[in-house]
């Protein structure tokens, strides 16, 4: 009889007792399930959870959600029951003060006399840091003629294409669309340009002759 109970206790228990790695600030949700021999629910049973941080052994106080060696309002926690899907659960939402990679110990336990257990979760969270890409200062500004950019700032190994100051076409001297309209069109004459068609245009006196 003695083993009979015992395997109905062993078969009645289980915890997802596995570790499993988080991002800092993600939330993780503690389940536990209590079945009889026919693997039915078993509801109404009084299970705590406790928190403890692996770096220094500080246990968690749910009252103002720190991490503390003493001095504890509430160390532990009851779960939460689901009797429609038939589990206890606790989600545990990581304070703000939580910014650095950890390792969690979820200690769950149930004092019933008849499916009395103490089980225990390793849970990681990795530090995920920052941007990928960060920048000393912001973009300066562009001055001068063509070909001098000054007080811009770029990331390492990133290749800038020079541009020459002098392009033979235009004069640089000048800003805005004053480069294109007060350009001499002779400078403007290869095969195949604008200026080499407006060139061979005729003339209103050369239309009407």
């Amino acid at each position: 009889m003695k083993k009979i109970l015992l395997i109905i206790l062993i078969l009645g228990i289980a915890f997802n007792a596995y570790g499993s790695v988080r991002n800092i600030q993600d939330n993780y949700e503690v389940t536990y399930n209590i079945i009889d021999s026919n693997g039915n629910h078993i509801t109404g049973e009084t299970v705590t959870v406790k928190i403890k941080k692996s770096s220094n052994g500080y246990w968690y106080d749910f009252d103002d959600n720190t991490f503390k060696n003493s001095g504890w309002t509430t160390k532990s926690t009851n779960l939460n029951e689901d009797e429609t899907e038939g589990f206890y659960y606790y989600l545990f939402n990581p304070p703000a003060s939580e910014t650095s990679a950890e390792e969690y110990v979820f200690v769950v336990d149930n004092a019933s006399a008849t499916y009395g257990d103490h089980q225990s979760d390793i849970v990681c969270y990795q530090n995920i840091g920052t941007s990928i890409l960060t920048t000393s200062s912001a973009v300066g500004s562009v001055t001068g003629s063509v070909g001098s950019i000054t007080g811009v700032t770029f990331p390492t190994n990133f290749s800038v294409l020079s541009i020459s100051a002098s392009t033979g076409l235009v004069d640089i001297t000048q800003t805005g669309a004053d480069k294109v309209w007060d350009a001499v069109l002779t400078d403007h004459l290869d095969s195949g340009s604008t200026g080499k068609k407006l060139n061979e245009m005729p003339t209103p006196y050369d239309v009407g002759n």
